[in-house]
């Protein structure tokens, strides 16, 4: 859930590295003995699961995929990229919000 988070408002791998760092710092402060956690395979599912959003953002329709990397990942503003795009603003939103309801949906699955 941490990662698809991340990864919805950054780049996937820096999705994945944050998530990794967050589930270090709570280990490390935890109360409990860090030994009792196999920290190399929590690190491994969160880089495993950035390889998954990755693959679920390459497997949107392109128009949404598009969308979606501008809006989410580059930042880009809606009429940025509409102009860019050749297309209004409203055909942005609605690829941005399609392709993340996707990407949502695919990843609760």
């Amino acid at each position: 859930m941490v990662v698809s988070w991340c990864a919805c408002r950054t780049d996937p791998e820096v999705a994945a590295d944050l998530t990794a760092e967050v589930f270090a710092a709570v280990l490390i402060a935890s109360p409990l003995a860090v030994e009792d956690y196999d920290l190399a395979r929590i690190l491994d599912l969160a880089d495993d699961r950035a390889g998954s959003v990755r693959g679920l953002l390459e497997a949107l329709p392109v128009d949404e995929r598009v969308a979606v990397h501008a809006r989410v990942i580059d930042e880009r503003e809606y009429g940025d990229i509409a102009q860019s795009l050749g297309c209004s603003e409203l055909v942005i939103r609605k690829r941005v919000s399609r392709g993340l309801a996707r990407l949502r949906a695919r990843l609760a699955s």
